[in-house]
């Protein structure tokens, strides 16, 4: 059984005897720990912030995630997600090498501003008889939340219409994140991946093509986020949201994922359902007792 854990339930494992026996006996019955490029780049920025009175945790925690996980790192390739045997140190070299700390902090003040511009979350089940447990399932037939996945069909002709104008917004962004030659490539990337149809059940028609695998789920998080469902305005959630979608990416080349944050259990469940992606999510709050019994 492939086990994807998200950063957070490592940390636990790392600083809790516990926790740890419980996933060490789970690998002794079966379960088989993946990480991916995602767990390394937060690792990178955990190790770059760290304080003098946090002097060595990030190392714990590294050595623990190793010595249980499978040696090698989930990637993504031209050919989809990918296990990469033997790669971490190399992997870790790339995210070294190619710093990405100021790319995720724009891309996290673009889902804050996103936030801000939002729906009223409040009103998004107005009128709709529902149980809370089956919200992730349902959302998709709000009015609202339909509105918003139609709309995604026109982003493709968007993106070619504004980058066919002359000191367009869209090529200055990436000018400035990217540099100008492989800001091309990238938007040339980006608008090969968009063209396609966002619609129910074709996970298993894009898993092999990681740039359409990465825009369809981007944009569907998106969605679920501007209509309100499980939203957190707060500046913390703003920065995790995206490794938060980067790891449910790469978690779809295992069967279970387990996260402490029930929010994003809830909007990954959603858009699990919606692409037909197949991988139990499991809460924190839910193994809990298992693991204290």
């Amino acid at each position: 059984m492939r086990v994807y854990l998200d950063y957070q339930i490592w940390d636990y494992i790392d600083k809790n005897d516990c926790i740890r026996s419980y996933f060490q006996l789970k690998k002794e019955e079966g379960w088989e720990y993946f990480i991916s490029v995602a767990h390394l780049e937060e690792i990178y920025r955990a190790r770059k912030n760290e304080t003098i009175e946090k002097k060595g945790l990030t190392d714990s925690l590294e050595m623990t995630l190793r010595s249980m996980s499978a040696n090698g790192v989930i990637k993504p390739t031209i050919n989809g997600i990918k296990y990469v045997p033997k790669s971490y140190d190399q992997t870790y070299q790339d995210i070294e090498r190619y710093d990405t700390t100021n790319i995720i902090l724009k891309r996290s003040l673009n889902r804050k501003q996103m936030d801000k511009n939002a729906y009223n979350p409040k009103d998004l089940f107005k009128g709709v008889i529902h149980k809370k447990e089956e919200e992730y399932k349902i959302v998709w037939d709000t009015a609202r939340v339909k509105n918003e996945v139609n709309l995604l069909s026109t982003i493709s002709n968007q993106l070619k219409m504004e980058v066919s104008q002359p000191h367009n917004s869209l090529m200055e962004t990436f000018n400035n994140l990217y540099g100008e030659r492989a800001a091309k490539e990238q938007i040339k990337r980006l608008i090969i991946s968009s063209d396609v149809e966002i619609k129910p059940a074709i996970y298993h028609s894009i898993q092999d093509n990681y740039g359409k695998l990465e825009f369809v789920m981007e944009q569907l998080y998106f969605v679920l986020t501007k209509c309100g469902f499980r939203r957190d305005g707060s500046d913390k959630h703003s920065n995790s949201g995206t490794y938060d979608v980067q790891h449910s990416i790469n978690a779809t080349m295992c069967d279970i994922f387990i996260t402490n944050d029930n929010k994003f259990a809830d909007k990954f469940m959603a858009v699990a359902y919606f692409l037909g992606i197949p991988i139990k999510i499991i809460k924190w709050k839910d193994m809990e007792p298992e693991v204290y019994k």
